[in-house]
């Protein structure tokens, strides 16, 4: 059997809630989309937003951790010039 590769569209069963299918297929009759496909959007907006998410925690953590370094060699402000406020 040959491996399926990412871009390969596979079908799925899905249980999930009445109440929570009739809010989806809303949406994507707003969107004049197939429930399907608003069922695919969401799924990857949730996963852009997490790998968004982490991107933004990493270059926090990043900065801070340069600001404690420059901090530690005595610079006072975040262009690492020395009496420079």
């Amino acid at each position: 059997m040959a491996r399926r590769k990412p871009t390969d569209i596979v079908q799925l069963r899905l249980r999930l809630p009445d109440g929570l299918r009739r809010l989806i297929e809303t949406e994507a009759k707003q969107r004049k989309t197939s429930l399907n496909k608003e069922l695919v959007r969401r799924l990857q907006k949730s996963f852009d937003a997490e790998q968004l998410e982490t991107t933004i925690q990493r270059a926090a953590i990043s900065a801070v951790e340069l600001t404690i370094g420059r901090l530690g060699q005595g610079k006072t402000s975040l262009t690492g010039k020395e009496g420079e406020q």
